[in-house]
């Protein structure tokens, strides 16, 4: 018999005055839990706003390999792109595989997809949860630390990103002289309606919680270094077809440094 699985811890924020009062009780939810998750930060219309814009304005042609964030020195020079990633890494053993749709929107530049404002709001929260001011990488580097903002999409008959604990992106913040490791992911499409089988889980005493079974297009799930997580496969008995916008979306502002 399968145990009885425990749903992260909601907290109802609707301003960043609100987030800023619960800090000390966010951190020490991620603390002992792992995760927590946010709700009315970003509405859910903004969140299906930007799905309508998604959906509206897709093109498969704009499919890159290049990664351009590895290409310029100066993170404000990396462009609105398209990354398809499709594959498995690691020298030995794996340590990542995935098939997923990089749509990266950095935020000094047009403003594609219209999540600019819920960017930032993100970025705020997460801001808050390291103890710094609201607005650090907010619109351009600071020393070699850059927000790098972006939607991901799994796309229905096989998107997946296998489980991992983030132990790369863990080691940006330290570098900048911050404290632990915060992620924060938005969600922006509805199981049972944007797709229906698979999708986000974190892992809780050895099984997945997949949270898009009790999410909203607009909850935020934080997690931290120690968050064993990943994406089961987005609707594998749909058909593959790498020109349609259809699958499972979120939307992350990860810290990354310059190379």
């Amino acid at each position: 018999m399968s145990t009885q699985i425990t749903l992260p811890s909601l907290f109802h924020l609707s301003s960043e005055h609100e987030v800023a009062a619960s800090v000390p009780e966010l951190r020490a939810c991620i603390e002992a839990e792992d995760v927590a998750m946010v709700r009315g930060l970003v509405p859910e219309s903004a969140a299906r706003s930007v799905m309508d814009r998604v959906h509206a304005g897709f093109s498969a042609s704009d499919d890159t390999k290049v990664d351009h964030k590895c290409r310029v020195s100066d993170p404000r020079l990396i462009p609105n792109y398209q990354r398809l990633m499709l594959g498995e890494f690691g020298d030995s053993e794996t340590q990542r595989s995935f098939f997923v749709r990089m749509m990266y929107s950095p935020l000094w530049n047009e403003d594609r997809w219209g999540m600019h404002a819920s960017f930032r709001k993100l970025i705020a929260l997460r801001n808050h949860l390291y103890g710094v001011e609201s607005d650090f990488c907010l619109d351009g580097p600071h020393g070699t630390t850059y927000t790098l903002s972006r939607l991901h999409h799994y796309p229905s008959g096989g998107g997946f990103l296998n489980s991992h604990r983030d132990e790369v992106a863990a080691g940006v913040p330290a570098a900048a002289g911050l404290h632990g490791y915060i992620q924060v992911l938005l969600v922006l499409t509805e199981k049972g309606t944007d797709f229906h089988s698979g999708g986000g889980y974190f892992v809780r005493d050895g099984e997945r919680v997949h949270y898009e079974d009790f999410t909203r297009p607009g909850d935020i799930l934080i997690y931290n270094g120690r968050t064993l997580h990943g994406v089961s496969t987005v609707d594998p008995d749909a058909p593959t077809d790498l020109t349609s916008s259809a699958g499972r979306y979120s939307a992350t502002v990860t810290l990354y440094r310059t190379r």
